[in-house]
């Protein structure tokens, strides 16, 4: 699978003593990976206390060329010459055949991605212990969980990036997923009550407001 270039987006380090005895107690301690399958193959892929983002295949990507500026184009156009070019590009058979000699290069297949996308706004499912399980090993005082006294998600992350140990706070991409979060809720919110307001012009149709 090919990823857009990365310089230094992510860190994503395996530590080659600890991924086994997590992955384990994960799998005893936190209900939302007691069902997942430890395969000793894949794990063997996995770089020794290093990152793995050198061993994703990236393809970089050049800007598109810019044909918005308008170029005088001289009257005098000389009439196009044909000739016969030969073809020295090799056909699909031979660069099969090539791409079977060459080893095979060392780079992690990634998980396939699912074509629906997770509703980040639901009550139901615990997306942030999923996600973070470093921060949620026991999967507990997640979102989602019933409690006594209803708490509002801004107010409930306020209280963990508040927390006496600091980790919620102090984790490079934590707080970044739950403001993005609150900012989108935000803002779905104010185009509901838009759209409420502005459906009963006759002018407007839902359409428009739509677009």
């Amino acid at each position: 699978m090919l990823l857009p270039k990365m310089s230094g987006m992510w860190r994503l380090y395996v530590k080659e003593r600890a991924r086994i005895p997590w992955l384990q107690f994960l799998q005893q301690n936190h209900p939302g990976y007691r069902n997942i399958k430890i395969s000793s193959d894949r794990l063997q892929n996995l770089p020794d206390n290093n990152s793995v983002i050198n061993q994703i295949l990236t393809q970089p990507t050049d800007p598109c060329p810019d044909f918005s500026t308008e170029t005088d184009i001289a009257e005098d156009i000389d009439a196009p010459v044909s000739t016969a070019v030969p073809n020295f590009i090799p056909d699909r058979t031979e660069l099969d055949a090539v791409r079977d000699m060459l080893p095979p290069p060392n780079a992690l297949t990634l998980p396939p991605f699912i074509l629906t996308p997770v509703n980040e706004f639901n009550r139901t499912e615990p997306l942030l212990s999923l996600a973070f399980p470093t921060l949620f090993p026991y999967g507990g005082a997640e979102f989602t969980n019933p409690r006594q006294r209803s708490v509002s998600y801004k107010d409930y992350v306020r209280h963990l990036i508040k927390h006496e140990s600091a980790r919620f706070a102090q984790h490079p991409r934590f707080r970044f997923v739950v403001f993005n979060t609150i900012m989108r809720h935000q803002a779905a919110k104010s185009a509901g009550f838009y759209v409420r307001r502005q459906a009963d012009r006759p002018d407007i149709t839902i359409e428009e407001l739509q677009g």
